[in-house]
């Protein structure tokens, strides 16, 4: 069980992750008729620390009926969104149901290795807790947790989906892109950032991670949690001072502070203390924030 507040929202959420399956995935589930008491998870959270508990047994999924619930799925995604990864039902009106901020818990689960999970969500709003902004707390906690082999319903060997065939390149605003190259036996993440012209604070930077290695006999090379733990989850979400204004009046960051992002103000930051690696923080967040939304396109059991 994790419990903190949401970066936008500025309310309680509670997540649990429990166990499940192997071809099952990754899948987001909310109760349909909850208690709606939530004064105590409010009061539970008199700071903006969150509080963790480590629970047992597995999520049945004879009873996944009593839940919305949602694959991780990049079909699920919602567009645009405001500054974070969404994944809404396709109902409209009262029936529709959202999970908001899902990009760093999937960074993690992507990262140390869990593929088949189901993440059980409560509380007031739709968005999961942004705990210290980075992906730290929820790699620890999968770490002191435990991983397992998956066990399947059926005796079906899991295959990885193949790789792409052909470079493919996507543009956006401002000259950003991204761009998917065949490589081999790894998923490398190469990525630049340029905010020389809002902060030299930040400047430009490059970040490269290798996610996945495939052994010569197939499976994961046995370090890259290992990696991903040490040179990725640590990295924070930032901003630039110059934009919180803007960002509070479209509703936005009603739960954001110095404790649970970096704020850069020219040459400067408002809370150097918080940087885990002062040189390429920021290019280290984007891959990230890569790490979790390319989860999104994991099917049956796979990673991404």
């Amino acid at each position: 069980n994790v419990t903190g507040i949401g970066l936008h929202s500025g309310l309680p959420s509670k997540v649990t992750i429990w166990p499940t399956k192997a071809g099952i995935g990754r899948i987001f589930v909310r109760r349909k008729k909850a208690s709606g008491d939530y004064e105590a998870l409010r009061s539970s959270l008199s700071s903006q620390e969150a509080q963790f508990e480590k629970v047992d047994g597995a999520f049945d999924l004879d009873c996944l009926g009593a839940f919305h619930h949602l694959p991780a799925h990049i079909s699920h995604a919602e567009f645009p969104a405001r500054l974070c990864t969404v994944l809404a039902s396709p109902a409209d009106g009262s029936d529709k149901f959202r999970f908001q901020l899902t990009e760093h818990l999937l960074s993690a689960l992507e990262g140390c290795g869990v593929h088949n999970c189901v993440i059980e969500h409560s509380g007031p709003g739709d968005e999961l807790p942004i705990l210290d902004g980075s992906a730290k707390t929820w790699a620890e906690l999968i770490a002191f947790a435990g991983t397992a082999d998956a066990i399947d319903r059926h005796p079906y060997q899991l295959l990885r989906p193949s790789q792409p065939k052909r470079c493919v390149t996507v543009t956006g605003d401002d000259g950003a892109f991204v761009s998917f190259i065949p490589g081999g036996g790894e998923v490398r993440l190469t990525c630049g950032i340029d905010f020389s012209h809002k902060s030299s604070a930040i400047g430009s930077q490059w970040f490269t991670h290798v996610l996945h290695h495939e052994k010569r006999h197939g499976g994961n090379d046995d370090n890259h949690s290992s990696r991903y733990v040490q040179s990725v989850s640590p990295a924070k979400t930032f901003c630039c001072y110059e934009d919180i204004d803007a960002m509070k009046s479209a509703g936005l960051i009603k739960g954001g502070g110095v404790d649970n992002a970096l704020i850069a103000d020219g040459p400067t930051w408002v809370n150097p203390d918080m940087l885990s690696f002062p040189r390429d923080e920021q290019a280290r967040h984007k891959v990230l924030d890569l790490v979790g939304d390319l989860a999104l396109i994991a099917q049956g059991g796979n990673c991404a």
